[in-house]
């Protein structure tokens, strides 16, 4: 019998690995009610969704606001790497697009996942700076970082920024 884990524990908050996470993202993010006062974004855009991604009028029409979401983010990592468009974007249109990502990022959060996603953001950074105090307190003026690099998930940096 075995009386340790074998594998590393990843101490995350994506869905995979925090109950409360898949709950929230089970519940909240892929539901349209969620989004309910915000359809307009999806709806509005449906049609040149359509032409971007030569959709299906099937498609087009079971349209979800996190499938627009997805289109949403698709465009813009498109725009940003100069990859052609189908469609001519206005700037009201873009926009939208961009409108679409911050809702699928702030608003499936209740304030307990908002603190969740901020409490892990800044727990590394609090760490370090905890650990080089007590190993060495005389070197902490001199050596404490005045800046830390840090990658994150956005949803973590939508969330704090709130």
């Amino acid at each position: 019998m075995y009386t340790y884990r074998d594998r590393t524990w990843r101490d995350d908050i994506k869905d995979s690995t925090c109950r409360y996470a898949r709950e929230v993202d089970k519940m909240l993010r892929h539901n349209d009610t969620t989004y309910a006062s915000v359809m307009y974004l999806r709806d509005d855009l449906k049609k040149q969704y359509q032409a971007q991604f030569h959709l299906s009028q099937e498609e087009v029409d079971s349209m979800t606001f996190h499938d627009a979401y997805d289109y949403a983010d698709a465009i813009f990592a498109q725009r940003f790497h100069g990859y052609p468009q189908h469609v001519r974007w206005t700037p009201a249109q873009i926009q939208m697009i961009n409108t679409t990502q911050i809702y699928v990022l702030l608003l499936p959060c209740p304030p307990a996942a908002r603190k969740l996603v901020i409490s892990k953001l800044l727990e590394r950074p609090l760490i370090n700076i905890i650990r080089l105090a007590t190993e060495n307190p005389e070197a902490v003026k001199s050596q404490i970082n005045k800046y830390s690099l840090y990658s994150a998930h956005d949803t973590q940096i939508a969330n704090i920024l709130r």
